[in-house]
């Protein structure tokens, strides 16, 4: 994963099954528009990378539905991921809006 993504977390990774390839590369494409974003495609539900698998999306894959992951990187963007530390003033609001932003219109057109 390093090789192809690198070890800093300075993009939006949007994480698809397989199955959701279409819309993968059109939203990645869309949000590339407003924030650097990088497309994931993950065959067999991630079994084989088990790091795409920690969010809410794994269980659809499972159940053969596609369904698509956009991080931020999270532990690769902020060392206070899941610690004691990670408190609002460890965030990058202006990062996060332009994020949302991004998705919003990204979203609309698909």
């Amino acid at each position: 994963m390093g090789r192809l993504y690198g070890n800093r977390g300075d993009f939006i990774a949007l994480v698809a099954n397989a199955r959701s390839g279409l819309m993968l590369s059109r939203l990645t494409h869309a949000m590339g528009r407003h924030v650097k974003s990088k497309a994931l495609p993950v065959p067999r539900a991630g079994i084989d990378v088990p790091a795409v698998r920690r969010s809410d999306h794994s269980p659809f894959w499972d159940q053969g539905y596609n369904a698509l992951m956009v991080t931020d990187t999270s532990f690769m963007r902020n060392p206070h991921y899941r610690q004691m530390s990670d408190t609002i003033d460890t965030l990058d609001l202006p990062f996060l809006a332009s994020v949302i932003d991004g998705l919003e219109l990204a979203l609309g057109r698909l």
